[in-house]
């Protein structure tokens, strides 16, 4: 795949899993493929619980439309810029949502992806996972 390719790729990913559709990406992603987040501190009322921030490609599967149905009509999200180099892409954007208690979530993020060959073997993002664990998830 071209850098332009594996760019396009990275934002339909992102696209199709920001719509619950990780169905449909399953073949885009390796067989030991594992996502990260970066967050650092479980949110209110997890504090004792163990720190999970990877998670394995059946568990991401699962757990990506979760996010979804915490909103009332997705997250909405927008790419601003795609950069890629070689095996590595990295896209920078927004949310714009409202969940289902009315309250908006609006977050800034970077997702890195690493590509090998033509699938994506991890996936990292970055974002407030404060204002997550206290808008989206509260």
């Amino acid at each position: 795949m071209t850098s332009e390719e594996k760019k396009k790729r990275a934002v339909e990913f992102l696209t199709r899993c920001s719509l619950g559709q990780t169905d449909k990406v399953t073949g885009w992603i390796t067989d030991d493929y594992y996502f990260e987040s970066m967050k650092r501190a479980n949110g209110p009322g997890q504090e004792n619980d163990p720190l999970v921030s990877i998670v394995d490609r059946e568990a991401f599967i699962a757990y990506a439309p979760s996010v979804v149905g915490r909103t009332k009509t997705g997250l909405n999200l927008q790419v601003e810029t795609a950069m890629a180099d070689g095996d590595d892409v990295a896209l920078f954007g927004t949310s714009n949502a409202v969940t289902l208690k009315d309250k908006v979530y609006s977050n800034a993020y970077c997702w890195f992806f690493r590509f090998r060959g033509e699938r994506i073997a991890f996936f990292r993002e970055y974002c407030d996972f404060h204002l997550v664990h206290t808008v989206l998830r509260a």
